[in-house]
């Protein structure tokens, strides 16, 4: 069985890549079946007799739909199985789930490029002017939608860390998630996410452009 993972944070970057390879098999003739669609688990249609065809490619849209039993039949299984699997994942998958995987699986990491991890950095009190400055030059290879998720996504992880949330990341980051929530109070982080889910929301239905929408936010919270 041949399994490719395709995975990482830069969620722009991973999609675009496994719908390409989707596009790229189905222009050669070949059927997508997606396994996790519908009420019938991967599981229940990977071992129906006579699913698998050299011309078919599996997909599997999102890793955390699939429970970890299911994962350890297609680890125990590869070698009886002769198929072609795409999986993908929208974050970085860590060491546990890799080794929950067949040992023959191919990855594709995409990560985020340096400059959005820059950017996010420049989210507290007193950045305005860089986080804005970053922006512009993000804004030229990424789409704003994505911008606005990654930084609504930060301040959720700050909400946590300020709860005494656990989060499921390496130490090094949650200590720096932490230093960073500690430039904001609980009262102004739910301001910021609530005006972030206010403009994403009338970006959406017709209402302020999501551009204008974002940087007057920055300046309002990073000031």
């Amino acid at each position: 069985m041949k399994i490719t993972v395709i995975h990482g944070e830069h969620e722009t970057g991973s999609r675009e890549r496994y719908f390409k390879i989707m596009a790229t098999v189905k222009s050669r003739g070949w059927e997508v079946v997606h396994l996790n669609s519908g009420n019938v688990s991967a599981l229940d249609r990977l071992t129906t007799p006579f699913m698998f065809n050299k011309n078919q490619l599996y997909v599997i849209d999102d890793l955390d739909k699939i429970p970890a039993t299911e994962l350890k039949w297609l680890r125990k299984n590869e070698n009886r199985l002769e198929a072609n699997l795409l999986i993908w994942h929208k974050k970085e998958l860590g060491k546990k789930l890799i080794n929950e995987l067949p040992k023959n699986t191919s990855f594709e990491l995409f990560k985020l490029p340096k400059l959005i991890f820059s950017f996010l950095d420049e989210i507290k009190p007193g950045s305005s002017r860089n986080a804005l400055k970053k922006l512009q030059t993000i804004k030229k290879t990424e789409p704003l939608e994505f911008v606005l998720a990654l930084i609504a996504n930060l301040l959720r992880d700050m909400m946590a860390v300020k709860a005494g949330g656990k989060l499921p990341y390496p130490a090094w980051r949650i200590k720096k998630i932490k230093t960073q929530a500690g430039y904001f109070s609980k009262d102004s982080l739910k301001k910021f996410i609530n005006d972030l889910a206010l403009i994403d929301v009338e970006a959406k239905t017709g209402g302020v452009g999501l551009e204008t929408s974002l940087d007057l936010i920055l300046l309002k919270h990073l000031e």
